[in-house]
């Protein structure tokens, strides 16, 4: 097979078929549309691939997704973490979003606002899973933003009992008040 089998689960089926087909052609002496090559993902596709890892029995190591994270901002138009990026990223891939946050890169005064723009993203389990982790972070900002994104959630029972939780037990003031705000209480 023509695809490292670290990589394999960052390819659709459709892709690994075309460049199968590529490679049979090529080795047959067949004229191919498609250049033969090895498929090596960039760093979008593997913060993407993060997002599903868990769910799809694969493991991304953490080196590997954190130098994809510093290799995805360094080569942005934006050349690093930044509001603006993370309003773009939610409409337009939120799973290079997810992907950034969960790659751990981010400092927590640009974590917080990566967890509350996520939250705009279209509700997904993954999602509402990462951001529900960040509310158990070090760093007061980080969990007040993870309270922000997980906001459009409110409706959910598990969200609803760790904001409460937060609201009577946090040691943090602001972060008891943003709980108790995202409860409309």
């Amino acid at each position: 097979m023509i695809i490292p089998l670290d990589y394999d689960c960052y390819k659709p089926t459709i892709a690994r078929a075309i460049i199968s087909v590529s490679q049979f052609q090529h080795q047959q002496g067949l004229p191919t549309s498609l250049p033969y090559r090895q498929f090596v993902p960039d760093a979008a596709s593997i913060l993407r691939a993060a997002k599903h890892s868990q769910y799809h029995g694969f493991q991304i190591s953490s080196t590997e997704l954190a130098s994809s994270a510093n290799r995805y901002l360094k080569e942005s138009r934006w050349g690093q973490a930044c509001r603006e990026m993370f309003y773009e990223l939610v409409e337009t891939d939120a799973d290079v979003l997810f992907g950034l946050i969960r790659s751990r890169v981010l400092k927590p005064s640009t974590l917080t606002f990566a967890a509350e723009t996520l939250g705009q993203a279209k509700a997904q389990v993954e999602i509402l899973e990462l951001l529900l982790e960040l509310l158990k972070h070090d760093s007061p900002v980080v969990r007040e933003g993870a309270i922000y994104g997980l906001s459009v959630y409110h409706a959910e029972r598990k969200v609803r009992e760790e904001l409460r939780r937060i609201a009577s037990q946090d040691a943090n003031v602001g972060v008891r008040e943003a709980a108790l705000e995202a409860l409309g209480e």
